[in-house]
């Protein structure tokens, strides 16, 4: 079975593994923004390795559009 993460896991204002805020993570998820994610009961979950490779694609389109 893949990892599942959740919203406080990741985010950097709980302690988490991203600078991102909490605040942020819902707001992305919201927007249909970020990586895919599951309700299961009443808690938001991602797989690991969906939100590693999400981050990986946005650090690959930040090089794509840096100016030469």
């Amino acid at each position: 079975m893949e990892r599942l993460v959740t919203i406080a896991d990741l985010a950097g204002d709980k302690g988490g593994s991203t600078p991102v805020p909490e605040g942020t993570w819902r707001y992305w998820r919201t927007k249909g923004i970020g990586p895919p994610s599951v309700r299961i009961g009443r808690r938001v979950f991602y797989r690991a390795i969906d939100v590693e490779r999400w981050l990986e694609d946005q650090f690959a389109d930040a090089e794509r559009d840096r100016p030469s």
